[in-house]
């Protein structure tokens, strides 16, 4: 019985919008039902090529968090250095950052007028930044890299050290 006010509020504030919504998207102009205004999001250019950035993202960034985050691990368990546990209480701290930190220190390192360009520029005289990738689709991999490699490592590291 206790469950019935928690199911009402999220009845009306979850599942009628996307009611709405699926209902919306299956019906035409005159409200009768059709799939043409789907048909026409899966035909357009836009759709097809947001889809394929984020496929390609997903797959890039899903690798490189495996293979960092594999090479890491063993080299921390299995090859004990000074500092190595301190660098595993790092990872967990990684682990409860908000994301939207990282974000944020990317851009105070990798920005136009970040950490690293304004370096080089003041360095060699560039007057464009030469490191410019941030706002790329390998930026956004290398940030997703950054964020979730730790969420491999933390039980890649437990499995490894029984």
């Amino acid at each position: 019985l206790w469950i019935l006010l928690p199911l009402l509020v999220l009845a009306t504030l979850f599942f009628y919008p996307l009611a709405l919504i699926v209902k919306q998207a299956f019906t035409d102009d005159q409200g009768l039902f059709s799939a043409a205004a789907l048909q026409q999001v899966f035909e357009s250019r836009r759709f097809v090529s947001a889809l394929l950035n984020t496929l390609q993202i997903a797959l890039l960034a899903t690798l490189g968090c495996l293979v960092l985050g594999t090479l890491l691990s063993l080299l921390l368990v299995f090859t004990p250095f000074p500092g190595s546990r301190l660098i595993a209480r790092v990872i967990d701290t990684f682990i409860a950052m908000p994301t939207f930190l990282i974000t944020l220190a990317f851009t105070f390192i990798y920005g136009s007028a970040g950490l690293l360009n304004g370096t080089l520029m003041t360095a060699f005289g560039f007057t464009l930044p030469p490191v410019d990738f941030l706002y790329s689709i390998w930026g956004v991999i290398l940030a997703e890299i950054t964020v979730f490699t730790p969420l491999v490592m933390r039980p890649l590291m437990a499995a490894l050290s029984q």
